[in-house]
């Protein structure tokens, strides 16, 4: 999963995720494309959604982990709702065999 920033009509950016595997490099033209190892602080700290995995352990093997990581941080920079139902919607369509969702 990476994120895909537009520009829309009022200046700022519109975000929204895409599963990185079916999407075609031409379409990116003048977008902005966002992977997991964007959000890395300069001074190597993690993001607040990524440090939140990690003391949830919501990740096992790993292999899912950027998926739900870069979904998350896409609800964050919407400034979406926290509620329940908004974060399992966001999270939607990212696939886990070994945590069983729980800690995530």
């Amino acid at each position: 999963t990476v994120i895909i920033g537009e520009p829309n009509s009022d200046g700022g950016m519109a975000y929204r995720t895409v599963n990185a595997c079916i999407q075609f490099v031409p379409t990116l033209d003048g977008k902005q494309l966002l992977t997991v190892e964007h959000l890395k602080s300069k001074d190597g700290n993690l993001h607040p959604v990524q440090q939140a995995m990690v003391e949830t352990h919501g990740s096992q093997c790993g292999f899912c982990t950027p998926g739900f990581v870069m979904s998350l941080y896409q609800m964050w920079l919407d400034g979406g709702e926290e509620d329940r139902g908004a974060i399992n919607d966001a999270l939607a369509g990212n696939l886990c065999r070994c945590t069983g969702y729980g800690p995530i």
